[in-house]
């Protein structure tokens, strides 16, 4: 019971990191749009 608690709790939380690594790539694939955009320094 607690190693199959254990293992749904593992199971989660890798999920939920992989989501937010996801999510931080897209934003950060965003953000480098958008300075690419930008004019050059002076």
């Amino acid at each position: 019971m607690i190693n199959e608690t254990i293992s749904a709790a593992t199971d989660y939380a890798q999920e939920c990191m992989a989501d937010d690594v996801a999510e931080l790539a897209d934003s950060i694939a965003d953000a480098l749009a958008v300075m690419r955009d930008l004019p050059p320094p002076a």
